[in-house]
């Protein structure tokens, strides 16, 4: 069991209900459904690093300002 912050004890919430998305689904349609959403999550990824490939990622100036601020406070801070 938790303690909630004022010291008390908590007790987990338990339903007696279970609900599923897929409850009025037969066994073939879930397996098609999960199927589907395997090859579309694949051809993402897919394209995700051919794109990745082809776009080189810029920083904006105001990130590349703190990068350079970071670094020589680091540098100032080891020589110190």
């Amino acid at each position: 069991m938790c303690s909630s912050p004022k010291g008390g004890s908590t007790k987990p919430l338990l339903s007696r209900r279970v609900e599923s998305t897929s409850g009025g689904m037969s066994t073939v349609e879930y397996s098609d459904m999960v199927r589907r959403a395997n090859e579309s999550y694949e051809r993402r990824q897919e394209e995700l690093i051919e794109y990745r490939k082809t776009h080189k990622r810029k920083n904006s100036q105001k990130h590349n300002r703190q990068i350079k601020g970071s670094f020589f406070e680091k540098i100032s801070a080891f020589f110190s």
